[in-house]
């Protein structure tokens, strides 16, 4: 069997640094279980090192298309015409379309919608697998909840009617999609696909000796990322430091904004690690990880990379969105429901050593039954078999 991937956004060879990138790394890896895999990357990736998966065209190239206030109003109307409202790269389709007619693919598979329309795939639906990951309505239903003006709330809401409708007419007749989040299933025929890690590291639970240091990991280029650290800092770290300054907050990943990272470093008891190589000796010094997330759309893929590394999380409700039937509040994880409840339970978790790693041990065994890689694999194949 020969698969032809279209890779257009993430690094999935050199290195994984985002949640987004960890999945469509895995995504290419399951694929390959399956059969071989070539690769066009318009990300400019130079190699591969992912066993029977051959890197067949690189370069890069950016989507130059520019929208006005004309078009946006007709993308309102445009839920049957793909193409007006993700305008197709004219460049990528003559190199994807040439490779296609030259080799014999059993399948064609992309991430994300978008992507697959703009690479002019929808020709190929018959054997076109997608993996959605969030669907695209409540991308905009959570644009329309955040925005600060009226007129862009009311446009977010009738375009996420437009997406409903475009989504639903553009794949059904696809051969096999995926989504993220088991509560936005796009159509009756997708697949919800749970979202993995690349790391698969067993580590110890905490012991009295592990420093008193709570982390939050993340890409600090993506929206919700910043807006909850921003939230947490104004809101929640205040009364944690002032009640217990012996406490350190560790903020781990690529802060793009450097107002922002200023700002961010003037707070007493935080330090910004940025980008590190190695996760693990981050969680291996973390006594507990906090996801304070208030909005997006999906399923945050550090909540289970967190308990994979035996780690107890404490959530708002937004960053446990979609692991509803898997996973228990109090037991698997320490839910908040307010800045003052956040700052609480983190105070009086973060000395108590048996309770935390009692929700780690009982979290890990959830996630090793349905978050797995090797159940990652299992539903891609299995879906794309029998589709």
């Amino acid at each position: 069997m020969r698969i032809l991937y279209i890779n257009n956004y993430f690094s999935i060879f050199n290195g994984t640094d985002s949640g987004a990138s960890n999945r469509s790394t895995m995504f290419i890896k399951a694929l390959s279980c399956m059969g071989h895999v070539d690769v066009i990357s318009f990300r400019g990736d130079s190699f591969s090192n992912i066993e029977n998966c051959d890197l067949i065209h690189t370069t890069s190239i950016t989507s130059q298309h520019k929208e006005g206030r004309l078009d946006k109003f007709f993308k309102l109307l445009a839920f049957r015409s793909p193409e007006k409202i993700y305008p197709v790269n004219k460049e990528k389709e003559e190199i994807v379309d040439s490779h296609i007619n030259s080799g014999k693919y059993d399948y064609v598979a992309c991430r994300y919608l978008r992507e697959a329309i703009e690479c002019g795939l929808l020709k190929y639906s018959e054997r076109l697998i997608i993996d959605i990951d969030d669907n695209p309505r409540d991308v905009a239903l959570m644009a329309a909840k955040t925005a600060k003006t009226l007129r862009n709330r009311i446009y977010n809401s009738l375009y996420a009617y437009t997406l409903d409708r475009l989504v639903k007419y553009t794949l059904k007749n696809v051969k096999c999609c995926f989504h993220s989040n088991p509560l936005q299933s796009p159509v009756t025929q997708s697949v919800y696909l749970h979202n993995v890690t690349v790391s698969n590291v067993d580590l110890p639970l905490i012991s009295e000796d592990t420093p008193l240091y709570i982390m939050m990991v993340g890409l600090f280029h993506y929206g919700p990322n910043i807006e909850g650290l921003e939230h947490f800092l104004n809101n929640v770290w205040p009364i944690v430091y002032k009640e217990n300054p012996n406490i350190t907050l560790n903020v781990v990943g690529r802060i793009g904004d450097e107002q922002l990272k200023q700002k961010w470093s003037n707070y007493e008891g935080v330090v910004l690690k940025g980008f590190v190589s190695d996760l693990v000796d981050e969680y291996l010094n973390a006594r507990l990880v906090i996801v304070p997330i208030y909005s997006g759309s999906g399923t945050s893929v550090k909540v289970v990379e967190a308990m994979q590394m035996n780690r107890a999380c404490i959530s708002t409700l937004a960053g446990v969105r979609g692991y509803d039937q898997y996973l228990t509040d109090g037991k698997d994880y320490i839910l908040t429901n307010s800045d003052e409840e956040f700052a609480e339970k983190i105070l009086n978790h973060i000395n108590n050593t048996q309770e935390i790693n009692n929700i780690a041990k009982s979290a890990r065994s959830k996630v090793n039954l349905h978050f797995s890689r090797d159940k990652f694999q299992e539903i891609v194949i299995n879906a794309i078999k029998h589709k």
